[in-house]
């Protein structure tokens, strides 16, 4: 009797101790996943805020962007949106823009579903800010440059520059110059300039893009002007300062310079200030050229030097973008009436995904969907064949985010 009394005591001791190991594993398993819960996303990294062709503030959000962030799946995959509550959500938020005291601010509010989020791990640091608009500001509508004249008669151009130095960011013909050396030298600048006064907890915007040229065409200057302030008190914190870039010229077709400046301002109408008089506002980080046409006939971003879009055998239309694009290419593109730059990179990311019949969101991509649809060659099919994209679309949607970067950042 003794002996079973004994045996059943420890019993019980093994059934206790795997149950406190059981709750210290699950303990474990908690504290990890907390330890990994990601950091709040900053949604004003996805979203883009501009004027359209009437002056008007329109917004986009890049979901497609932010689930390549997160590691989720495309939501032009609607097998994606239906077998993932994270995935729908981020595709169904919703974007609104309203007024400020100032006009080149708008104040942004995101629609989410953000306790379907935060059960997924995903949580935002704000839904609601201030935001200044990357395209044209009032007054001011960027560089008009005439488009070349078709006619026989040969239109003598106008110089773009003097003894090499830039007097306009486009040639004779209307085409950008490639700027990549100018946009990370202002990049690098700003890096060091907010690493030395601010440390890693910073945030900042850039609220405007300029280039001017002083009354004897000698000096010259692209500036970027940001606002700056520490992450935990932006109202105490924020200052404002300026990048510029002096003396562009043109050394074997590239753009070089001679001279990085930055600059602190207390007020950013005096961080907006033009080096010259003679000086313009750049739409979406470019070049504005009057008379350009934005798309060919199929609706297809066209490229300078390129063909335009043409049918192929199976009797489909395909633009440029099917083809390698070189990162020349894609800087000769230029700010036309109603579409900056930076938009324009933008449809031509999206028509890729366009010839491969995939459907764009109703709310965030609704601009693209209604593009597309203007033109018989498109229809929605599902499921999508976007996993059927060569290297050299997925690799020419890389350089074109890339430059997008570079000018918007």
């Amino acid at each position: 009797m003794e002996q079973h009394s004994a045996q059943k005591n420890r019993v019980k001791l093994i059934a206790i101790g795997i149950g406190a190991i059981a709750l210290l594993s699950i303990a474990a398993i908690l504290a990890v996943g907390i330890a990994w819960r990601p950091e709040p996303v900053d949604l004003s990294a996805y979203v883009t805020v501009e004027r359209d062709a009437a002056g008007e503030p329109i917004g986009e959000i890049d979901t497609e962007a932010l689930l390549k962030d997160l590691h989720l799946p495309s939501a032009a995959d609607e097998r994606a949106t239906d077998r993932y509550e994270d995935v729908r959500a981020i595709a169904e938020m919703e974007l609104f823009l309203g007024e400020t005291e100032t006009e080149d601010t708008v104040q942004v509010a995101v629609l989410a579903d953000t306790e379907r989020l935060k059960a997924h791990g995903i949580t935002f640091a704000a839904l609601t800010w201030e935001q200044p608009m990357k395209g044209w500001f009032a007054g001011s509508q960027g560089d008009t440059v005439d488009a070349p004249d078709d006619g026989e008669n040969e239109k003598e151009p106008s110089p773009s520059q003097n003894g090499g130095l830039l007097l306009k960011l486009v040639d004779a013909e209307g085409n950008g110059y490639n700027l990549r050396s100018v946009c990370e030298a202002v990049q690098t600048a700003r890096d060091r300039f907010l690493e030395q006064h601010f440390g890693p907890d910073v945030s900042f915007q850039k609220v405007q893009v300029a280039f001017s040229v002083n009354d004897r065409g000698t000096e010259n200057s692209y500036q970027a002007a940001y606002r700056a302030w520490a992450t935990p008190s932006p109202e105490e914190t924020t200052v404002y300062f300026r990048v510029s870039i002096g003396n562009l010229s043109l050394e074997n077709g590239r753009v070089i310079f001679q001279g990085v400046n930055v600059t602190q301002h207390k007020k950013e109408t005096d961080c907006k200030r033009l080096a010259f008089s003679n000086g313009v506002i750049l739409s979406g980080g470019g070049v504005k050229v009057s008379q350009k046409r934005a798309f060919d006939q199929n609706g297809f971003v066209q490229f300078a030097g390129k063909p335009t879009s043409y049918r192929m055998a199976n009797g489909v239309y395909w633009s440029p973008t099917y083809d390698k694009l070189e990162e020349d290419d894609i800087w000769k593109l230029t700010a036309t009436e109603g579409y900056s730059l930076a938009k324009l990179l933008r449809y031509a990311r999206k028509e890729i995904y366009a010839r491969y019949y995939a459907s764009f969101d109703e709310h965030s991509e609704r601009e693209f969907g209604e593009h597309y649809a203007q033109y018989p060659w498109y229809h929605v099919l599902t499921p999508d064949r976007t996993a059927d994209m060569t290297e050299t679309e997925r690799s020419n949607m890389r350089l074109l985010r890339e430059i997008q970067s570079l000018i918007e950042k």
